[in-house]
């Protein structure tokens, strides 16, 4: 049992791994700049943009087979 949960979550990370990076990190990073910018700091719900952004960019990655 352990086993094949062991495996399930391994394949789930090396198929989806780019899409996780992509929300986290790069929308993390894309939140941290629009902070400092004077015209979306005005925008309501630059948070969820951001890390939309950057799952969009890891689901490309996906798609793709590499990040650029």
């Amino acid at each position: 049992m352990m086993q094949k949960l062991g495996s399930l979550v391994t394949s789930h990370i090396q198929y989806w791994g780019r899409a996780w990076f992509g929300l986290i990190f790069l929308g993390s990073i894309f939140y941290e700049l629009s902070k400092h910018s004077a015209y979306l700091v005005s925008m309501s719900g630059i948070s969820l943009w951001s890390y939309a952004a950057g799952a969009a960019i890891g689901l490309i990655a996906i798609y793709r087979g590499k990040w650029l």
